[in-house]
């Protein structure tokens, strides 16, 4: 996932080099600028689950919801200002949470930083004063690092082993985008929904469950889970310059 990044970035300067020549002509546009925002994560519950979950509500087996956000920076291309492809270099930080054991206060946070790169092609409706898009891409996922944190274990579950760790991804990504221009300056405002294309559908390949002395998988024993999202929900606002 490392080389997508520096493909991607090679990618952006690659068509960036004609820009000046051809905006001359009036044929087109470049905008770079920065975006930040916020959303919801959704992890799926996984076709089937282990009959060694013995049917209880947690391990992240069932559905669970988290929330995300970040910020980072774009560019945008656009070609007789109808068609654009954009690229995002986009530092988000997410967690998912679950209470194990129903009454109880303890809890089991998992938490993820990631770059995300979207590389969206765009059909673009301009307007005075605006312009709105819809936009369609891959958008990949490498992942920076990864934390596990618990609270209010009960006695039973002293020490528990919770570890969460990350993997890399590839989203499709589709986004509605408005952007408010004065003169050079735009205000771009996308509202995204991105699919994870590569996760797992088995349990077992989202969650490792620690052996016991038997060497049979026990849940009591901990379990570390491998982060990723199913859905990913992101509302963005930026500020950008056009050339």
């Amino acid at each position: 996932m490392k080389r997508t990044a520096i493909a991607s970035l090679l990618l952006l300067v690659g068509l960036a080099l004609p820009v000046p020549a051809l905006a001359g002509w009036g044929l087109v546009d470049f905008e770079i600028g920065a975006k930040g925002g916020a959303g919801g994560t959704l992890w799926t519950q996984p076709d089937r689950l282990p009959s060694y979950l013995l049917g209880q509500d947690w391990a992240f087996g069932p559905q669970r919801g988290g929330w995300s956000g970040g910020a980072g920076l774009y560019a945008q291309l656009r070609l007789l200002k109808a068609l654009g492809l954009e690229i995002d270099f986009l530092f988000e930080q997410g967690q998912i949470r679950e209470t194990p054991l129903s009454g109880s206060s303890w809890k089991l946070t998992a938490k993820s930083v990631e770059m995300h790169i979207p590389i969206l092609v765009q059909g673009i409706l301009p307007l005075p004063g605006i312009r709105i898009g819809l936009g369609i891409g891959p958008e990949f996922v490498v992942p920076i690092q990864s934390s596990a944190e618990q609270s209010g274990q009960p006695l039973d579950y002293r020490g528990y082993k919770f570890k969460v760790d990350t993997v890399s991804a590839t989203y499709l990504t589709i986004g509605l985008n408005l952007t408010p221009t004065i003169g050079h300056l735009s205000i771009p405002i996308d509202l995204r929904a991105s699919y994870n294309l590569t996760q797992s559908k088995n349990y077992e390949n989202r969650v490792t469950v620690n052996k016991n002395a038997a060497g049979l998988q026990d849940i009591k024993e901990g379990f570390t889970i491998h982060y990723q999202d199913t859905w990913d929900f992101q509302l963005l606002i930026g500020l950008g310059y056009s050339f």
